[in-house]
């Protein structure tokens, strides 16, 4: 439509993170998450580290061999919303919202 005015409403980015990590996502689904998103590209190994730190804290490593994602494809994958759930999945494919990578991250500050 001609001649309306339209406003983009960008959401606070902070209050969205905080969002996403109080509804009930733990450390055991983001990890599952990350590993989900292995296999789906097409890892045959699966590495998973955890390292204490000094500071009584805990660092998390997940190393795979899978087909990887070019920049590009990464910041798209980084976009909330970027994947439509009602679009036909690869067989075998399982991720379905499109938000494990995020919220994984989001989760693990």
């Amino acid at each position: 439509m001609m001649g309306r005015d339209v406003e983009i409403s960008i959401p606070a980015a902070k209050n969205m993170i905080q969002s996403l990590r109080a509804i009930g996502y733990d450390a055991i689904t983001a990890i599952t998450d990350l590993i989900d998103n292995s296999i789906d590209a097409k890892a045959t190994k699966i590495d998973i580290y955890f390292l204490r730190e000094d500071s009584a804290g805990v660092q998390i490593i997940i190393k795979d061999n899978g087909v990887g994602m070019c920049e590009k494809e990464l910041q798209k994958a980084m976009i909330i919303g970027s994947k439509d759930p009602s679009d036909e999945r690869e067989t075998g494919e399982l991720g379905r919202f499109g938000m494990g990578l995020k919220t994984a991250s989001f989760f693990f500050r």
